[in-house]
């Protein structure tokens, strides 16, 4: 990987981690092999999130491993695809659990 690689990807998790900041003040990009927890941001949120900035859509499915699974926690993976947009990668019945709670809320 070329240092201009690294440098976007780690924008990309500076970002990320901003973005999550209205909703978690404390949330911060991981130096992620100095923690060893295997994620790229730290939240108080019950997230496990792992960033990818790619040309290629399936480097999400890799992100979303990487993210690995805790009991409480939803593994997402923000991918951003060069010339394609940003995504947020989950599994499709984590999806349906945000939405049906989404649904329910917005239909009350």
């Amino acid at each position: 990987m070329s240092k201009s690689h690294r440098t976007k990807g780690h924008s990309w998790e500076r970002r990320i981690a901003n973005d999550l900041k209205p909703i978690d003040p404390s949330a911060k990009r991981l130096l992620e092999y100095q923690e060893g927890m295997g994620i790229d941001i730290d939240t108080k949120l019950p997230l496990r999130i792992q960033c990818k900035s790619s040309f290629q859509a399936s480097k999400g499915l890799t992100g979303l491993a990487e993210a690995g699974e805790e009991a409480g926690k939803l593994s997402v993976c923000a991918l951003k695809v060069t010339q394609k947009g940003e995504f947020a990668i989950l599994h499709w019945a984590d999806f349906l659990d945000l939405y049906k709670s989404y649904w329910e809320l917005s239909n009350k």
